[in-house]
């Protein structure tokens, strides 16, 4: 009867032990949910990375638009200019001395 009694207390030993190691259903809808949860989060740190790095992007895009814009009126202004202002008479072009030798 004694070693019945042993075997019993063993074989709970065993199941407590096994119900303690086992997850419960419950237990792993929470895990999925952490885990998504985490997964989501470290995208969403890589969407608005991604997005911070477009807009510095654009905004250099508008400045350099900006400065096109700004050099092609001013070249504009300066043709219109030197289109309307008369030109000096040129010059003949001196004559090359003879060479040496």
């Amino acid at each position: 009867m004694e070693a019945l009694w042993k075997q019993l207390k063993e074989q709970q030993a065993a199941f407590d032990l096994l119900r303690s190691t086992s997850v419960h259903p419950n237990d792993l809808d929470v895990l999925r949910v952490q885990v998504l949860d985490e997964a989501e989060a470290k995208w969403k740190q890589r969407l608005a990375a991604a997005r911070a790095e477009a807009q510095g992007y654009l905004d250099s895009l508008r400045e350099a638009r900006q400065g096109y814009e700004s050099l092609k009126a001013r070249m504009e202004s300066m043709s219109l200019r030197c289109r309307l202002r008369p030109r000096p008479p040129r010059r003949p072009p001196a004559a090359l001395p003879a060479p040496r030798g």
